[in-house]
């Protein structure tokens, strides 16, 4: 039941992230370059959310007998965006042919900012008539994407665990979703190794703590559907054979590898774990497709012509960073309860609900 509450959270997510992701991506029709750039910067802080969220919640108890031990969990990850990455500067961006049309006013919001906007404008112009004058005026005119105003992000995870002398091995998945009413796909799957070291130096060995060391790997990936077409509705737009525009996919995917060395002190009931450690964490993002991008008629008519663009491009970030892990582990008999909080420039959190048998 609590996984089904999660996942509606995460789906109402999702939602929101879809329309504005929808906003941002019609900036593609400026053209490839500066289309890229502001997306990148629009998008950044969903993908460090995500891949710092599934770096967490990888420390677990340690068995030290040699009776094999399976557990179950569901598991919800999360992060909380940094303040610094809620807007950014379109001055810093060395766009070609967008600019703010107030150039004292060019800070935008990420998707993690607020709903305010700013107006943007191409700097690559059109002839046009006004009146029985002929005017140039800007090929396209718009606001730059609004914040969803979400600053945190959660995902449920399902994890299936083994333990045996001195190791744990997990395996944690989201099974691949489909999401008709958003037109969008995601799915999770990951794995990690935890593994004592006591029994290797003498001196720790009677020692009332656990010395272990743990390695693991998570990746997301989201597939948003897209639906961006010309606006046949402005008279000026000349359209030939553009189109068609159905096989638009956004896609976000993120890896991540946490490495960490965790110290622990067990009693009856409380597993008490601190730990300190390196996330090494990248995301990748495609447009892929067939998208119209506009330019301006060389024979200098009061036309916009639309040129189409198939994949128009992807790029690839790393956002690595070290981490302090605080963990809490509750057990009587076969059930768990696990909490666990991440230090680090974006902080996480986890909870998990388990039983072992």
């Amino acid at each position: 039941m609590k996984l089904f509450y999660f996942l509606i959270a995460f789906l109402f997510f999702l939602q929101t992230a879809k329309a504005q992701i929808f906003s941002s991506a019609e900036t593609i029709k400026t053209g490839v370059e500066d289309g890229k750039t502001i997306i990148k910067a629009y998008i950044t802080p969903l993908e460090k959310l995500l891949s710092s969220a599934t770096s967490n919640g990888f420390v677990n108890n340690i068995k030290i007998d040699k009776k094999i031990e399976f557990s179950f969990n569901i598991q919800l990850v999360g992060s909380i965006v940094s303040k610094t990455d809620k807007t950014y500067n379109y001055n810093d961006l060395s766009l070609v042919n967008v600019k703010p049309s107030n150039p004292n006013n060019t800070i935008a919001q990420t998707i993690s900012g607020s709903a305010q906007t700013i107006e943007l404008e191409t700097k690559q112009t059109y002839r046009t008539l006004e009146g029985w004058q002929h005017v140039e005026k800007p090929l396209l005119k718009f606001n730059s994407p609004e914040g969803s105003g979400v600053s945190e992000i959660a995902l449920p995870l399902l994890n299936f665990g083994v333990g045996v002398y001195y190791t744990n091995i997990n395996v944690r998945l989201l099974p691949k979703i489909k999401i008709p009413t958003i037109d969008a796909t995601i799915y999770s799957v990951g794995a990690s190794i935890q593994h004592s070291v006591n029994q290797y130096f003498g001196f720790l060995s009677n020692l009332p703590i656990n010395f272990s060391i743990i390695a693991g790997y998570q990746n997301v990936v989201i597939d948003y559907f897209l639906d961006i077409k010309p606006e046949e509705d402005r008279y000026e737009i000349k359209l030939s054979e553009n189109g068609p525009y159905d096989n638009q996919i956004f896609k976000i995917k993120t890896n991540t590898i946490p490495l960490e060395i965790a110290v622990s002190k067990k009693n009856k009931y409380f597993t008490y774990i601190a730990g300190f450690g390196l996330n090494m964490k990248s995301s990748n993002v495609y447009m892929l497709g067939n998208y119209p991008v506009y330019l301006k008629d060389p024979t200098n008519t009061t036309q916009i012509v639309v040129k189409d663009v198939v994949d128009p491009f992807e790029y690839n970030q790393t956002h690595n960073e070290l981490k302090l892990d605080l963990a809490l582990i509750y057990n009587y008999k076969i059930y768990s309860v696990q909490t666990n909080f991440a230090f680090a420039k974006y902080k996480a959190f986890s909870l998990g609900f388990g039983v072992k048998f």
